[in-house]
């Protein structure tokens, strides 16, 4: 059984951006590697991790072997999701020409996975509501390998996270879990968090035949808090951020 001291939480660095790509697509559905609920990895990968890798690095933590230097977990965030969804069309050509070379035509699964993908981003389903979204504005993305799941490496690297954006004065957090995620639901709970709204989610329909929403859960910063939350989620082994 692995310890914590076998592990280092350091900054994330712009040559770990492979190592980060290839554990969010390993990580993609609540912790596990489905496959059948992507629409493609390489989209996947760069729409969870190029801006906050690119862009918001310093507000990123990586885990790494303390044995080999090797990444097996990290934590992306952002002081606010506006500025994320402001990048985000800036990917939607190179979207479009991958799924044009792939030519789903021949492939049933991945055309139903863009389907559902095309009708969740028309509906807004992941929208959260703008008065939300400013006075809670910072967010974030866990992903941890199973093997250094268990050890409050999670918690240590939001501990720095939520540190940070209190120093910058950032008014609060939010958080968008799935319903079916009861141990993110349950850690959100106990840390504060309060449940704001909740809708269908359906953009997983094609593989998921459970009905599954996407809740927004909020917290506002007061003394103690981030103390509070750290120790909260210190043995949460994976923490998405659908949406």
């Amino acid at each position: 059984m692995p310890e914590r001291t076998d592990y280092l939480i350091q900054a994330t660095r712009r040559s770990d951006g492979e190592a980060i790509r290839r554990i969010c697509v390993a990580t993609c559905w609540i912790g596990e590697y489905r496959p059948e609920v992507l629409i493609d990895e390489q989209m996947w990968a760069d729409y969870w991790t190029q801006w906050f890798v690119d862009r918001e690095r310093q507000h990123s933590w990586v885990v790494r072997r303390a044995a080999d230097g090797e990444v097996v977990g990290y934590l992306t965030g952002t002081t606010d999701e506006r500025r994320f969804h402001r990048y985000v069309p800036w990917l939607l050509p190179r979207f479009a020409w991958r799924l044009l070379r792939r030519r789903f035509d021949g492939n049933p699964v991945s055309r139903a996975a863009l389907r559902c993908a095309i009708r969740s981003v028309v509906q807004g389903e992941t929208d959260v509501p703008a008065s939300l979204m400013a006075a809670y504005p910072a967010t974030w993305h866990v992903d941890l390998l199973p093997e250094a799941r268990g050890l409050g490496l999670g918690g240590a690297m939001l501990d720095l996270f939520i540190e940070r954006m209190r120093r910058l004065g950032v008014p609060g957090l939010h958080a968008q879990p799935m319903s079916i995620n009861a141990a993110m639901v349950s850690v959100l709970r106990r840390a504060g968090f309060v449940l704001e709204c909740s809708r269908r989610l359906t953009v997983f329909e094609h593989a998921v035949r459970e009905p599954i929403d996407i809740q927004t859960w909020v917290l506002a910063f007061r003394p103690g808090a981030a103390h509070r939350i750290g120790q909260a989620i210190s043995n949460a082994s994976h923490w998405p951020l659908p949406g």
